[in-house]
């Protein structure tokens, strides 16, 4: 395998865009050529292994060629994405290694919240934007909902920042005035996972995901206490490792962003020949990498647009405005999951800001028109009408 510089530096580097620079055409030569781009042949081989394990293909009532060219896209995306954390990496060590060593020198508060630096800059996933503003430090869980466990291991760590520490790269939230649901997003996985606690202090709490998985959580100690910003002799050493990677991290969006405008435009010259209902779908996709293309007649229902039989024949409908119609009682609402695939999303029973009960609603990769949907007690299944 080629060094690491070879392999940042081709990718990186190889058909940058600039400016006004118009964007690439897909059916251009080269544009998803990883030959062409430096990149070893494990390196793409790894990538499409993780379309296919994440889920991450594109939805299989696509057109064919239209599908290909998404998975292609997809394909490039992680491997630029893999390439940015490898230059990232390097970065994060050195700072880890920076803090500790002013830690050795240093006393008192300072010496704690360096070495809390340290730790917390550590922990934090390459995928995670570095943000010095955001970073609140505590002697327990602070205002985060605490460090869980799965089924009696180690999961992850709710962070005060929303951010997520432990292994993926992933943000936290309270769907609930009464904090007693408690979301966790992983975007480059596909992947969700809904606690709902009894209350919320509670130490316990069950818990299903987006692919019918369900766990028994747990944490040592309730959300407790205010977090405080760290010494600013740390802070200062955090900020410029920060500025560093955002050069990387535009580099690497730039080259992403350049694909996607390519591929988005090919997609509405697709949508032309297209049936109507697959135009529209071709042109949902095409607003989606690129949301200054006009005429998405799906694009708000995306994936989930249409009528859905459930298994039990009642009816279930994502309707544009936001507002489900379903056989359940009461006002529903949906909203998309932060995820690769927008292949997602919640149901929200009663306000929408304060839900008494929560579904999880996934678009199946592998069977055309099929919908999972994962609840507190039980996994059902839906069909397109």
């Amino acid at each position: 395998m080629r060094t690491l510089v070879l392999l940042t530096c081709a990718l990186i580097t190889t058909g940058r865009v600039s400016g006004a620079e118009e964007p690439v055409n897909p059916d251009e030569k080269g544009i998803f050529d990883f030959s062409e781009l430096d990149v070893p042949k494990e390196e793409e081989k790894k990538a499409q292994e993780t379309l296919e394990k994440d889920d991450r293909k594109a939805d299989a009532t696509l057109p064919e060629a239209v599908r290909r060219m998404l998975d292609r896209l997809t394909v490039f995306e992680v491997v630029e994405k893999d390439v940015l954390g490898k230059r990232i990496a390097p970065l994060r060590t050195a700072l880890k290694d920076k803090l500790i060593a002013l830690s050795d020198k240093a006393a008192g508060q300072v010496k704690v919240d360096l070495i809390g630096l340290a730790k917390y800059v550590e922990g934090l996933a390459v995928e995670d934007v570095l943000k010095p503003e955001s970073i609140t430090l505590t002697a327990e869980s602070g205002e985060g909902a605490g460090v869980w466990a799965a089924n009696g291991k180690y999961w992850a760590e709710c962070r005060p920042d929303g951010s997520i520490g432990g292994g993926w790269a992933g943000t936290w939230r309270w769907l609930n005035k009464q904090r007693t649901f408690l979301l966790v997003e992983f975007p480059e996985h596909n992947h969700v996972d809904l606690l709902m606690l009894s209350s919320p202090m509670a130490l316990e709490a069950p818990g299903f995901n987006n692919i019918g998985h369900r766990y028994r959580f747990s944490r040592k100690t309730a959300a407790a206490g205010t977090g405080r910003k760290p010494a600013a002799e740390g802070l200062d050493a955090v900020s410029g490792t920060a500025e560093a990677e955002m050069v990387l991290r535009s580099q690497a969006n730039q080259d992403i962003a350049k694909r996607r405008e390519g591929v988005a435009r090919w997609l509405v010259e697709q949508a032309k020949a297209a049936p109507p209902a697959a135009a529209a779908k071709v042109l949902a996709e095409a607003g989606n990498l690129n949301p200054q293309i006009k005429g998405k007649p799906v694009g708000d229902a995306g994936r989930f647009a249409g009528v859905w039989l459930m298994d039990n024949r009642s009816k279930l409908e994502f309707r544009p405005d936001g507002t489900v119609k379903c056989s359940k009682p009461g006002k529903a609402t949906w909203i998309p999951a932060k995820v690769h695939n927008r292949g997602t999303a919640y149901i929200l029973f009663g306000k929408p800001d304060d839900p008494t009960d929560i579904w999880i609603a996934r678009v199946s990769n592998f069977e055309a028109g099929v919908l999972r949907i994962y609840t507190r007690d039980k996994i059902s299944s839906a069909r397109l009408e």
